[in-house]
């Protein structure tokens, strides 16, 4: 009987454990829905709509890899760059906040900070830009 009740608590924990990893490595976006990203400047009337479906899900593929902070970074963030919003249809989306002025791209989303590496946050500020700019000349 207790082989049985101890066979039961390690499945228990295992598959706790499993879920525990798939939960944490899930995307924080979906990018293959992204639609449309909208950015807009708190501190300027500037606002940005980029509605090219191949740019906005590369925006957000960069995004989801981005990995939480640790809580001293959270002390350096100041107001956002942007209130950006990533519409997966007409109606449904979600508004996040972001930091593109750094070393590092860093983003608030449900109330968890995360972070871009170096190399990430390079590619997605050059992505971006890029967006912005084509944006703006059309």
């Amino acid at each position: 009987m207790k082989k049985i009740l101890v066979g039961i608590v390690i499945f228990g924990l295992v598959l706790i454990t499993f879920f525990y990893v798939f939960i944490r490595t899930i995307d924080i976006f979906d990018e293959n829905r992204a639609e449309t990203l909208f950015l807009s400047s708190p501190n300027q009337p500037n606002s940005y709509k980029i509605d090219d479906k191949d740019t906005t899900e590369d925006l957000i593929e960069d995004l989801n890899k981005g990995k939480q902070m640790s809580n001293h970074f959270k002390k350096n963030l100041k107001e956002p760059d942007y209130i950006a919003k990533v519409m997966f249809g007409p109606t449904n989306g979600t508004t996040f906040q972001l930091w593109t002025k750094r070393s590092q791209v860093a983003f608030l989303v449900d109330g968890t900070y995360y972070e871009l590496n170096q190399k990430h946050s390079s590619s997605f500020q050059k992505q971006l830009q890029e967006a912005i700019q084509k944006g703006a000349s059309s």
